[in-house]
């Protein structure tokens, strides 16, 4: 979940550890009337960079730990539950990626909405993987809270762009 656990909501960043060495972020614009039209300073983008979310961050680092994870899988498995959790795994980051370069909110949401699928995919899939004795279970138990936490980002990070300035 990064560094202490704290996260910040604010115009111009979501869930940006503030451990970070990120720019402080802008103040609230005044609301949109005649003398203050609406403004961007983000050039049309919702947020400086996907790179700079823990998020997309610790997702990154999940499909890392998968891709070994499921390097020690039985080679009759390269074709099933390990590909598909490979699939999963880089899905998260992947959608997190893709829905910050749309130009709207609305869509930023639906492909966050496609991690949060993926995630849970993941964890399905982990879960399978105790089940058949696929690989170290403890190992696999800290990639269970690793994806329960990403979900947990993914969900706040929805649930703050659809209240914040929901007007873009």
């Amino acid at each position: 979940m990064g560094n202490g656990g704290q996260w910040l909501v604010a115009s111009d960043w979501w869930l940006v550890n503030p451990s970070s060495q990120l720019p402080a972020p802008s103040p609230q614009p005044p609301a949109p009337s005649p003398q203050h039209p609406p403004t961007n300073n983000n050039q049309g983008r919702l947020m400086k960079s996907h790179k700079e979310l823990n998020v997309w961050k610790d997702a990154m680092e999940l499909a890392e730990n998968i891709y070994q994870l499921t390097s020690e899988y039985p080679k009759v498995e390269m074709f099933g539950i390990s590909s598909q959790m490979r699939r999963a795994a880089v899905s998260i980051p992947s959608n997190i990626a893709e829905g910050s370069a749309r130009g709207s909110r609305k869509e930023y949401i639906r492909f966050l909405y496609i991690a949060a699928g993926s995630a849970s995919e993941l964890e399905t899939q982990l879960e399978l993987s105790i089940r058949t004795k696929m690989g170290e279970r403890s190992q696999i138990v800290k990639l269970q809270d690793k994806t329960t936490t990403i979900l947990k980002m993914l969900r706040a990070l929805i649930r703050s762009l659809k209240t914040t300035n929901p007007n873009n």
